[in-house]
């Protein structure tokens, strides 16, 4: 009896311990599926991988691009504005220039009273007009354009006028 009881342990325990054939099949075939499902997603995300890094590199080489097109623009704006200065700095010179030749001309040229009869000189100041000099010396405006060789009404502060009677 001990040998059967021994028998029946050993059987016992084979049978719990042990897995059957069709328990072993099962587990390699679910290994299977497993081990196909792991290869085919590393496929699938190695071909993603390549399409990000492809993109990457379109994307680095279209920044470049606008970095470059960026670069262009800045020099071609900096030209601009330094053209633009260097054309103000020339009007701004020529204007001194042109003022300061008018103003010597206006002042070489005094006024000869005996070539243009009797009458007063008048400095011009700021908010005067040729009508408003010519009625405060009881005068008509073409009489002051003629006597002061004018060819508008156009006058400017400081400028000597000869004021006929």
């Amino acid at each position: 009896m001990l040998s059967r009881m021994i028998c029946l342990g050993w059987l016992i325990g084979l049978l719990s311990g042990c897995q059957t054939v069709e328990q072993a099949q099962q587990a390699e075939a679910r290994r299977q599926v497993e081990q196909r499902y792991a290869a085919e997603r590393v496929l699938r995300l190695q071909g993603e991988l390549d399409v990000m890094s492809a993109e990457q590199v379109e994307l680095r080489r279209e920044l470049e691009q606008l970095r470059m097109e960026v670069r262009g623009a800045t020099v071609a704006a900096q030209t601009a504005q330094e053209q633009a200065r260097q054309a103000e700095a020339q009007q701004a010179t020529v204007v001194s220039k042109v003022q300061t030749l008018l103003k010597k001309e206006l002042a070489s040229t005094p006024v000869d009273r005996a070539a243009r009869g009797s009458g007063h000189e008048h400095v011009v100041e700021s908010g005067h007009t040729l009508s408003a000099i010519a009625v405060a010396y009881g005068s008509t405006v073409k009489a002051i354009q003629e006597a002061n060789q004018l060819s508008s009404d156009n006058i400017y502060i400081g400028q000597k006028l000869f004021i006929p009677e």
